[in-house]
């Protein structure tokens, strides 16, 4: 005789189940599929939750956080005393404290699972592939070599550092993270990052990630990006770096004699200087092109969505270069009104 499942849910015929499920809060059905069963599990995966990311945040705790559209869950992994450093793939959360929109706070208990354990589970309840992992200005005590190891295998799609003073102090756990993410992420974001020199940054540009989002603070120019192997480079540059004419013009020609083979698409943000505009003459200098006005209403499309429509610009040209192997590059100039000062240098290459 066939043995009967202790959960009545999984009594009830399938379509039953998932109108039953349909009911339930989001950390309910969470709970479900941790319960000690694979049926749960696979119930669960079944109903295709649509996830947009789960992420690996390290800030004041070790979170694992779920985004869905229009709601966030936050699990908070209590691993050990926070004097302690935690070595993941050793240890087993004590407790799994749980946070939404929608409910309060929840505390689970499931010590027979390891760090990694609970990351596998999400994954496979998720019917997804990738991870993402943020870190924060200030870190929980994690022992990132072991972390590596225990992520062995994982896909890391966006690896994302936020308000991080990358002087000295910050040296040996920032490299601690590049260590253990960096060769595997496909998109990388620098958001709102101090660094002593441009130097600092070229860990992140030499490595063969897809994209790059680059909001820092440090001195910076564009010779900076000539070592770049990233295929999408987006850069917002602060107030501290002014780029001429002439600067642009360079890193052009550099780019018509074989830089940079990798990049398909550069949108460069940087401060003009408020006695010398941005002349297109000196920056076609020398450089053999074509004036391509009929493609830059399609690019301006594009670039009012990264501008959310801001109505400073004033200005936005747009022309045709070659590189010496035949590939094409239209380059598409934005420049603002005074009270602005800044303009978009945009590469899109085919």
């Amino acid at each position: 005789m066939a043995a009967v499942s202790p959960f009545r849910l999984l009594q009830l015929p399938q379509r039953a189940q998932r109108i039953s499920l349909s009911h339930m809060s989001s950390v309910s059905v969470f709970s479900l599929s941790l319960c000690a069963t694979k049926n749960t599990k696979d119930l669960v995966r079944s109903l295709n939750l649509k996830c947009i990311r789960l992420c690996l945040e390290f800030f004041d705790d070790l979170i694992l956080s779920i985004c869905f559209e229009g709601c966030i869950i936050d699990f908070y992994l209590y691993m050990l005393n926070s004097s302690q450093k935690i070595t993941p793939g050793l240890c087993a959360p004590k407790n799994v404290q749980v946070s939404t929109n929608d409910v309060k706070n929840f505390k689970w208990e499931r010590p027979n699972l390891k760090f990694r354990n609970w990351i596998d589970h999400f994954l496979y309840i998720l019917n997804i592939s990738t991870l993402d992992v943020a870190m924060g200005s200030r870190n929980v005590n994690v022992d990132f070599e072991n972390l590596h190891s225990c992520l062995e295998g994982v896909r890391v799609k966006k690896l994302s550092y936020h308000i991080l003073d990358m002087t000295s102090n910050e040296t040996n756990r920032t490299n601690s993270v590049n260590d253990t993410f960096l060769s595997k992420a496909e998109f990388i974001v620098l958001s709102n990052c101090t660094y002593e020199t441009s130097q600092s940054i070229h860990k992140f540009l030499i490595c063969n990630n897809a994209t790059l989002f680059s909001n820092v603070f440090s001195p910076y120019n564009l010779n900076d990006l000539l070592i770049s192997n990233c295929q999408n480079l987006l850069v917002n540059v602060d107030r501290g770096n002014i780029f001429l004419g002439q600067d642009v013009n360079k890193f052009l020609k550099h780019w018509i004699r074989g830089s940079n083979v990798t990049l398909k698409c550069l949108a460069l943000e940087a401060p003009m200087n408020m006695e010398r505009e941005l002349v297109i003459e000196t920056i076609l200098e020398g450089i053999d092109y074509k004036v391509k006005e009929e493609e830059v209403s399609v690019y301006k499309k594009m670039l009012d969505i990264f501008n959310h429509g801001n109505p400073s610009i004033t200005k936005i040209r747009g022309f045709r270069i070659t590189r010496f192997d035949g590939t094409n590059c239209d380059v598409v100039i934005r420049t603002c009104n005074p009270s602005v000062m800044r303009y978009s240098l945009n590469m899109f290459i085919f």
